[in-house]
């Protein structure tokens, strides 16, 4: 009680021991004008802000990370041995006779401690996209340890529809990346560098690299522009509501814990995309930038 009055507003005032008597009076006493942000048996977590109902949504934010971030660092510290994390690719096509071997190549070629899953999910195109795909599977040399699965569309439902089918048959891995058949990643090692990423940042709910776009009228290679001016390693969802800053769905990388989180609601309206998921995304952690041209 004594402490309260000199914290800022927007402060956070932590207090331990809740299940203590004497201290879970005092506690009920000041959670009456603070808004509850995280609350254990043992502990819990204020702010201090007036209770409006924008401030009441922007700490409801604030909780679910921090409840994520909890749930995340328990099993951590409860993991006594560690196993090799499973990947999951999936692989957005659609008319990309031109560029899908390329993908898929710059997908089979990743290297690093862990197990690999590719799902591609082809949107009934129109050109000779599903024939490559195939001829790809038949011919070129798959990795031990790598599984790939083609899901050819027997119609075509639009980017929308497919981004959520592929996620659908995306889970049940420990990490995502999607890909659009019309790019390719140019590091062998790019998974690696997320799937380490994210364990030392275990505040992050998923992360992006840098992109490198091909400018097909000049023919020349250069940086996002959005991206380009960027120089901090963690973004928040606010960030990414303002500027999508993340550019492409070909530069993410997700921990897939939260895939079945997203609801099917998300899925109606056709300007969800990219941006929106990664909105959405963001509400379980903060977004990681490896400032590296991976893209």
């Amino acid at each position: 009680t004594n402490y309260a009055p000199l914290i800022k507003d927007g402060g956070f005032i932590v207090f331990d021991d809740i299940h203590w008597d004497s201290v879970r009076q005092c506690y009920d006493d000041i959670k009456q004008d603070y808004i509850v942000l995280f609350e254990t048996m043992y502990y819990g977590i204020l702010m201090k802000k007036e209770k409006t109902q924008k401030n009441v949504d922007l700490a409801n934010l604030t909780s679910k990370k921090l409840k994520s971030l909890y749930t995340k660092l328990r099993n951590i510290e409860q993991q006594i041995q560690k196993k090799k994390p499973t990947v999951n690719v999936g692989v957005l096509a659609y008319n990309h006779e031109k560029y899908i071997q390329q993908c898929l190549q710059s997908i089979v070629t990743q290297k690093g401690d862990f197990n690999l899953k590719i799902v591609i999910c082809d949107d009934k195109s129109t050109d000779k996209t599903a024939e490559y795909i195939e001829s790809f599977i038949k011919s070129s040399p798959i990795p031990n340890g790598v599984n790939l699965v083609f899901l050819k569309g027997e119609e075509n439902v639009g980017m929308v529809k497919n981004l959520q089918r592929l996620l659908e048959a995306c889970q049940g891995s420990d990490f995502l990346a999607l890909i659009d058949g019309d790019d390719y990643w140019n590091e062998e090692h790019r998974l690696q560098e997320h799937i380490d990423f994210l364990g030392s940042h275990p505040e992050c709910a998923l992360s992006f690299d840098s992109i490198i776009l091909y400018w097909e009228n000049q023919g020349v290679f250069g940086p996002h522009p959005l991206q380009h001016a960027k120089t901090k390693e963690i973004y928040t969802t606010v960030d990414i509501i303002q500027s999508n800053i993340i550019g492409n769905i070909s530069c993410c990388f997700y921990d897939a814990s939260y895939l079945n989180q997203i609801p099917d609601d998300l899925f109606t309206s056709s300007f969800v995309g990219d941006w929106i998921l990664n909105i959405f995304y963001s509400q379980f952690g903060d977004i990681g930038y490896i400032n590296k041209p991976m893209t």
